[in-house]
């Protein structure tokens, strides 16, 4: 059976096979799929309702809203496989420089105090 993606919705029953849409993008760069695609948007109410009843978190969505307001793109973005494996490689090498004590020690001897009441 060929993997599915997943649907848009919980009463979309329409999937689309990962074969014919690996098929129907073949060929086609990033910035045309980009520029050119014409893909459904996000839904916020949908997201606003998932992350507060979903999560059983009310305000999330709106502390989201303020603190991270590009963390949902508002449509789909396509990405090539090398900026996705130089993306992981970035990661990589800050999470290596995070683990090492010494600059554990720098960064927390720059944070503040904080004095409990």
């Amino acid at each position: 059976m060929p993997k599915r993606f997943m649907p848009l919705l919980d009463s979309d029953e329409t999937f689309l096979p990962a074969a014919t849409l690996a098929t129907s993008l073949a060929g086609l760069s990033m910035e045309t799929l980009n520029s050119r695609c014409f893909c459904i948007g996000l839904d916020s109410a949908e997201l606003h309702k998932a992350l507060e009843s979903t999560l059983g978190l009310p305000g999330l969505f709106d502390l989201v809203q303020q603190r991270c307001p590009h963390l949902f793109a508002a449509h789909p973005v396509f990405v090539a496989p090398s900026h996705l494996a130089r993306m992981a490689q970035v990661v990589a090498a800050i999470e290596t420089v995070v683990a090492l004590p010494a600059y554990r020690e720098e960064v927390l001897s720059r944070a503040p105090r904080h004095c409990p009441p």
